[in-house]
């Protein structure tokens, strides 16, 4: 029994250890990631190693430093390929992305954050950022709000309580305020980003529920905020609610 617990434990720091590398782009030292995650620096090197020798981290030539190998992008690949919402979700945000001319973004939950797996352009559109696989937090995007319309406010309470940083002027702080914020979303069915989490974004989404009437994902449509007019984002919120209705048999 204390021969299966100690493995289990050392799998978790060496998932930890993997799972730190997505904070951010940056290689990362063997100290930088003991003394981030509070572990022994000869425990963090023996797992660098481990994932070296087996090609999900690689050294950086310029600063000699730690940074994801080939078969984390394999893996990753892999998730995105098999993912089922992603799959189902496809031809409708290509479809969405040539009618508005706009990104069309689609995400699932990840605790109080939102994880992006799905992004589409129009045909001939080119984008400025690439946005699978990062993670933002619920409370500043107009997808993650959307997915948290089913949240218990108390549960809310924990997100604020935790962490909330102002990314912009318009990020709303105040736990009442977005509460109050909320509950105008959820009773008109979408929510709205307006330059919330990045200066010149605005976003519109809308929750993506399963048949059992469970929110899943999300489904947001994003650009330029002087192409997003108050009205543009009404007529844009018609669209993802149709596409949610669609969709709805179809995910389990």
């Amino acid at each position: 029994m204390n021969n299966s617990n100690a493995t289990v434990k050392s799998l978790l720091k060496a998932l930890k250890v993997l799972e730190y590398f997505l904070n951010d782009y940056e290689p990362k030292s063997v100290t930088e990631i003991a003394n981030a995650l509070g572990y022994p620096k000869s425990t963090v090197s023996n797992i660098l190693s481990t994932f070296h020798q087996e090609g999900f981290v690689e050294v950086d030539r310029q600063s000699g430093k730690y940074k994801l190998g080939i078969r984390s992008l394999e893996l990753s690949s892999h998730t995105y390929q098999g993912n089922s919402v992603r799959r189902i979700l496809h031809p409708y945000m290509e479809q969405l992305a040539e009618k508005t001319r706009e990104e069309v973004l689609l995400a699932t939950p990840s605790g109080f954050d939102v994880v992006y797996i799905g992004m589409t352009l129009f045909q001939g559109g080119v984008s400025r950022r690439y946005v699978i696989g990062s993670r933002a937090p619920m409370y500043c995007t107009a997808i993650g709000k959307a997915m948290l319309f089913k949240t218990d406010d108390e549960k809310i309470r924990e997100m604020f309580n935790d962490r909330i940083i102002k990314f912009t002027e318009n990020t709303i702080t105040d736990y009442d305020k977005f509460i109050e914020h909320l509950n105008i979303s959820r009773a008109r069915g979408y929510a709205i980003d307006n330059m919330e989490h990045e200066y010149g974004i605005k976003c519109v989404a809308v929750p993506l529920y399963n048949q059992m009437g469970e929110i899943v994902a999300g489904i947001s449509i994003s650009g330029p905020s002087l192409r997003m007019s108050d009205e543009t984002l009404e007529i844009y919120s018609t669209y993802l609610l149709e596409v949610a209705s669609n969709v709805k048999r179809l995910l389990i």
